[in-house]
């Protein structure tokens, strides 16, 4: 009898969970809970539209979550890594953080074209992402969709597992 909003709760709880480890220098129990709370966010993308689970606001819900997740994310793993990352920023993690921005900037690029593609397929999408994808929807429907062929490998739930590598790259 879960609700969507219980499943994305479930998500940021582990998350949390998994920030605290990384706090306690666990760096194994942190990725361990970390992936859990990532499994809470493909079992509410996969089973909320299946069980008709979906809300009202049980979308924006999941969106906010999401970035409140990255978001603490980076900061904590900054927070606990930061003398690591500064002390060779410049030699050998330059790199990474270009990788990063890259990776972080075709997730960006996917999400856009994804909701274009909705929008001109008539789904509707909220204001703010309209917004947001008016300046590629002047593209037509079928180089979009080519588009999302090339960035598909850059969805949310590859890049939050592309970060996570970066992460344990890092740590190693």
């Amino acid at each position: 009898n879960f609700t969507q909003y219980d499943i994305i709760t479930l998500g940021l709880f582990l998350n949390g969970v998994g920030l605290l480890y990384l706090l306690n220098n666990n760096f194994y129990l942190f990725i361990f809970f970390l992936l859990l709370g990532h499994f809470c966010n493909i079992l509410n993308i996969m089973y909320a539209k299946q069980f008709n689970l979906e809300t009202k606001y049980g979308n924006n819900y999941d969106n906010l979550a999401n970035w409140f997740k990255v978001l603490i994310l980076i900061q904590v793993f900054y927070q606990v890594y930061k003398k690591t990352i500064n002390k060779s920023f410049y030699k050998e993690y330059d790199g990474l953080f270009c990788i990063a921005i890259t990776v972080l900037l075709l997730c960006n690029i996917h999400y856009s074209i994804k909701n274009c593609i909705r929008q001109k397929i008539g789904k509707k999408i909220d204001y703010y992402t309209t917004i947001w994808v008016k300046p590629i929807c002047n593209l037509n429907l079928k180089t979009l969709q080519k588009y999302c062929t090339f960035t598909k490998n850059f969805d949310e739930n590859a890049t939050f597992i592309y970060l996570v590598l970066i992460m344990c790259y890092i740590h190693h």
